[in-house]
C-alpha cells in the first residue's frame, strides 16, 4: 500500500509540473534511499503516460454544475389551510444542469432543480444578479 501511495504522489507531482524534471528533488525529499534504477524506471513509466493522465486529470476535475436549460413559471395558489397564503403569486423555476463528469466511460447526470421563489425572494435575487451583470462588465 505505501508503494501504491508514493507513486499516486509521483504521478501527482508530475501532473502538476507538467514534466518529470521535479521528480528527483521529490525522491530526494521524500525517500533518499530509493534505488536509482527504481527511480528511472519510475521516471520513464511517468514520463511515457503523463501526456494520457494530464489529460484524464483536466477532464475529472472538480467543477460545478453547468446550467442547461431553464423554465418558469407564474403560480398563484387557489386554496391553502392558511388565509394569507391563497392569492399570493409566486414563481416556479425549473433548472435543468449537468453534474461534474465523475468517469470518462459514462455521460454526466442531468438533473431538474425546482424552485418556489416569492415575489420579494425573486426581486432580491434578480437585485444579485444584476450586480453580478455590473461587476462581469466591468471586467470586460
Amino acid at each position: 500500500m505505501m508503494l501504491a501511495d508514493a507513486l499516486g504522489q509521483c504521478i501527482s507531482e508530475a501532473i502538476a509540473v507538467g514534466s518529470i524534471d521535479t521528480l528527483g528533488n521529490f525522491f530526494i525529499q521524500r525517500s533518499p534511499t530509493i534505488d536509482n534504477k527504481l527511480k528511472i524506471l519510475v521516471g520513464k513509466t511517468i514520463q511515457a503516460n503523463l501526456l494520457t493522465w494530464s489529460s484524464v486529470s483536466a477532464i475529472t476535475r472538480v467543477s460545478l454544475p453547468r446550467l442547461m436549460d431553464h423554465s418558469w413559471s407564474v403560480h398563484q395558489q387557489s386554496s391553502s389551510s392558511s388565509v394569507n397564503q391563497m392569492n399570493v403569486p409566486s414563481v416556479l423555476v425549473r433548472l435543468k444542469v449537468q453534474n461534474q463528469q465523475s468517469d470518462t466511460d459514462n455521460i454526466p447526470s442531468i438533473d431538474n432543480i425546482d424552485m418556489e421563489l416569492s415575489k420579494e425572494s425573486l426581486e432580491t435575487m434578480l437585485e444579485g444578479f444584476g450586480k453580478i451583470r455590473d461587476q462581469l462588465s466591468s471586467l470586460s
